[in-house]
């Protein structure tokens, strides 16, 4: 990532990032920040064939260690805990995208 990409990131964080709680991955209850995204599932066939896909963005020097299944994640404004079902690593943008379920 070039200094310009690295900036434009720090901007994109600082304006979306919201306070969360973790629990896993090296962290016991600890607050961190994390970009909460709701989109459209990947489609799939069945009645309604309509489902949502909700995922958080965490810095990786957020978590001491890789996260897992299950860890959890609350939010903070909210009060909803979300357990991790799909962790994705985002080296090009120095995140984990973690696929949730409530």
């Amino acid at each position: 990532m070039n200094a310009d990409e690295a900036a434009a990131l720090a901007v994109i964080r600082g304006r979306y990032q919201d306070p969360v709680v973790y629990n896993g991955a090296g962290l016991d209850s600890a607050a961190i920040f994390a970009i909460f995204s709701e989109r459209a599932a990947p489609a799939f066939q069945g009645p309604g064939d309509t489902a949502r896909e909700v995922s958080f963005e965490i810095e990786q020097s957020a978590l001491p260690e890789r996260p897992r299944k299950g860890n959890t994640i609350t939010d903070v404004a909210t009060g909803i805990t979300w357990r991790v079902i799909e962790p994705t690593e985002r080296n090009d943008i120095g995140a984990w995208v973690l696929v949730v379920e409530e």
